[in-house]
């Protein structure tokens, strides 16, 4: 299979020590792009503890924003360890194994993304991503290490990656114009108070989704049919699709 590509995204970093751990793990588990936003120690002290892995470091690329990290990636997966399982959809998570999975079986660029050491991602910036991923751990101390965090998802690709057989899936071009349709009906038939949340939802189920070809073109017709019958559906539709670049994911408007 053709190899996927991983970018891996810190945002905040607090700690030289775990910057530099996790610039060895770029290097022990073969990504191919490490960025860093917004860091909140110094690249140079950082060297200290990258051992061999310093040019991974001095070769990174810094940002000043989650946003600009995420551009030209397929799929991303914010990860946090705080979640909910009541209404609160966005922290709604996946687990390491499913988001191995998932990437794999959707392919292209993936990002992994993970925050700061005292206080994780915001929820902006979660809501930037596709998917949440959470790594199960004892009750009594649910909070992991940064480094030792970032080491479980980046083997979870890692293995996956090494005994998992693709199957085909449907072109980026026809699943946007399903993304389209989907939110020409949200913003047609819901209000602000729960269109949020319906985008939410919608946007992780297609991230988790594996469509194939005819089953995309029997989903794009019943959406296309149902558009017709909503008032404004199609305005919006056409709205959608004239005011976002074809190649970003959805909700990107």
């Amino acid at each position: 299979m053709e190899k996927i590509k991983v970018r891996l995204v810190t945002v905040g970093t607090e700690g030289a020590i775990n910057l530099g751990f996790i610039a060895r793990l770029v290097t022990n588990f073969d990504i191919d792009e490490f960025f860093v936003v917004s860091p909140r120690t110094s690249i140079e002290e950082a060297l200290e503890y990258s051992a061999r892995a310093s040019d991974i470091l001095l070769r990174a690329s810094i940002t000043n924003s989650l946003e600009e990290a995420l551009k030209g990636v397929d799929l991303s997966f914010c990860s946090s360890a705080k979640t909910s399982s009541g209404d609160d959809v966005l922290r709604s998570p996946i687990m390491p194994w499913e988001m191995a999975e998932i990437a794999l079986k959707k392919g292209g660029k993936i990002a992994i993304v993970v925050g700061r050491e005292s206080t994780g991602l915001t929820r902006r910036e979660i809501k930037l991503c596709d998917l949440l991923v959470n790594i199960p751990s004892s009750p009594n101390y649910r909070a992991l290490n940064l480094s030792n965090a970032t080491a479980i998802l980046l083997y979870e690709i890692y293995k996956a990656e090494k005994r998992y057989i693709p199957r085909i899936e449907v072109d980026k071009k026809t699943l946007n114009l399903v993304k389209d349709y989907l939110k020409a009906i949200i913003f047609s038939v819901m209000n602000d108070r729960k269109r949020e949340k319906a985008e939410i939802t919608l946007k992780r189920v297609l991230a988790k989704s594996f469509l194939s070809k005819e089953e995309a073109g029997i989903l794009l017709y019943i959406l296309s049919k149902t558009c017709s019958k909503i008032e404004g559906c199609r305005d919006a539709m056409e709205a959608f699709i004239n005011r976002k670049p074809r190649n970003r994911g959805y909700n990107n408007e």
